[in-house]
């Protein structure tokens, strides 16, 4: 069976959408996306052009995630920091509590 004009090239691009819906849509226990191991293709060929706006609209959706990501980094580092300047129970022999309800 001959091989289609566009190769092996829809195949990468669902592979990488699908990395994409992981990383945005299901966090691992410890808070962070599964980091999925991706190697290119040695011999794909270049890009059809048919194919172009799709992969530019991977690459958009790729800074998407990397700019959320980021976001909940330094949401998390902010969190980090107010939960270090709340006294432990320990200090001083007064109790100490974190009202969440705000």
């Amino acid at each position: 069976m001959p091989e289609s004009p566009e190769g092996g090239w829809p195949a990468l691009l669902a592979e990488m959408e699908a990395c994409l819906v992981a990383a945005e849509a299901e966090p691992r226990p410890d808070g962070f996306a599964a980091e999925p191991v991706w190697t290119p293709p040695d011999s794909i060929g270049p890009l059809p052009v048919e194919l172009a706006e799709r992969a530019r609209a991977i690459v958009r959706a790729q800074a998407a995630t990397i700019a959320l990501i980021e976001d909940r980094r330094r949401q998390i580092g902010r969190h980090l920091v107010a939960l270090r300047s709340i006294p432990l129970a320990g200090d001083g022999g007064r109790p100490s509590y974190l009202d969440t309800m705000s």
